[in-house]
């Protein structure tokens, strides 16, 4: 009974993924545009320049990790995943020389989630391998993994996507999956989490106590701003603080520009120094290129510098502000991607982030495919919905 169940799961998934094997993204030029791309690149080296000159180091770092923008095109994209497919594929066939191992597809997220449009990729490719499928939103609705305990000396679970950045909601979902497996008491490491993603932090598996034992297979690692950068340029608070970073002959000059008594100069709520008073009404560039670089930071939020063609993640992943809006400190030049002119109220999805998708642009392709299933549209609820919701009811 249990080991039809996993057949049965097989022979859902196959007939949802055949039925839509034609059903895909239609891939605009979203790649970077060259023109606005120069003039973002251009501000950010004179700014660094700047900051390397009056000895604050860790500002012009901090510009040089958000200098260069990660272009991952569509093309790149499948071609990293399929390496990373394959290496999984020698890895499960190799495991197999020397034990018994079932290997099941896990998609626990939504229809519009990008796992299943990971998995419609490559399906192909992991069909011989796979024992079964799970796509209920948790593992407690598939009742066999008890059977799969007894059967086999090592079960393996292949979670797809496209990217991970955080970790935080992968990590999330295998501590759940882990709390389960406890509850039937598996074998020490007869269970094992594969993530099957092309692209992941560099931070994540760095931190291997950070989730469960996970193996990442062959991926490329996005490389975050260093920890101590970013602790370094949020810890300043005043002028005053700014002092650590530069030599004395350099203090002496920033108080020969500024007139007055470092510690006046405060950061207010809103990115902007606070003085005590103006030079002939006029803002030092000093102190107007620092309040534009917090600026900056606020916008790009300490967050990846990578950019994806197929889609315009949020802004807690990447630098979505500075995408759309081409900003950099002190300018904005307009979208820095291709087919993208944004002329929306920028104060309302700078604080709202863009949760609308079809205000995005570009749009997460894989949640505007049309699926269908036993010749019927999906519907817009059925996208909020795990596959199992649609394939089982």
């Amino acid at each position: 009974m249990e080991e039809q169940y996993w057949d049965t799961t097989l022979k859902y998934v196959d007939a949802f993924m055949i039925e839509n094997a034609h059903s895909g993204c239609e891939l605009e030029d979203y790649s970077l545009n060259p023109y606005t791309y120069d003039q973002y690149q251009e501000t950010l080296i004179d700014y660094r320049s700047y900051f390397e000159n009056v000895g604050l180091h860790a500002f012009a770092e901090y510009l040089e990790y958000y200098q260069e923008i990660r272009y991952i095109s569509f093309v790149e994209f499948e071609a990293r995943l399929l390496k990373s497919t394959q290496a999984l594929l020698q890895y499960v066939y190799t495991l197999r020389r020397r034990m018994s191992v079932a290997v099941i597809l896990r998609l626990a997220y939504p229809i519009e989630k990008s796992n299943l449009w990971v998995a419609r990729l490559v399906y192909d490719r992991l069909r011989p391998i796979l024992n079964g499928v799970d796509c209920n939103r948790r593992l407690s609705d598939a009742p066999p993994y008890s059977f799969l305990v007894d059967q086999v000396e090592r079960i393996l679970m292949i979670y797809p996507d496209d990217c991970i950045y955080s970790g935080t909601q992968f990590s999330n979902l295998i501590w759940s999956e882990q709390h389960f497996f406890e509850s039937i008491r598996p074998l020490p490491e007869q269970v094992e989490y594969y993530a099957l993603c092309p692209f992941i932090s560099s931070q994540l598996p760095r931190n291997p106590q950070s989730i469960a034992p996970v193996n990442f297979g062959v991926y490329e690692p996005i490389e975050r701003l260093s920890f101590d950068i970013q602790q370094l340029v949020s810890e300043q608070q005043t002028l005053a603080d700014l002092v650590q970073f530069a030599e004395p002959d350099q203090v002496n000059q920033w108080m020969q520009i500024l007139g007055d008594e470092l510690s006046s100069y405060s950061l207010d709520t809103n990115f902007s120094f606070v003085y005590r008073q103006y030079r002939q009404g006029i803002i030092p560039e000093f102190v107007q290129r620092i309040q534009d670089f917090f600026v900056f930071k606020k916008e790009t939020g300490n967050t990846l510098n990578v950019y994806f063609q197929h889609k315009l993640a949020d802004r807690v992943s990447v630098i979505t502000h500075t995408l759309v809006y081409g900003g950099a400190p002190g300018r904005e030049f307009g979208s820095l991607v291709r087919n993208c002119p944004y002329d929306g109220d920028k104060e309302y999805f700078a604080t709202d982030d863009f949760r609308e998708e079809d205000e995005r642009c570009p749009p997460s392709c894989y949640k505007y495919i049309g699926y269908t299933w036993r010749g019927i549209p999906l519907q817009n609820r059925d996208y909020r919905k795990p596959l199992a919701d649609l394939l089982y009811r």
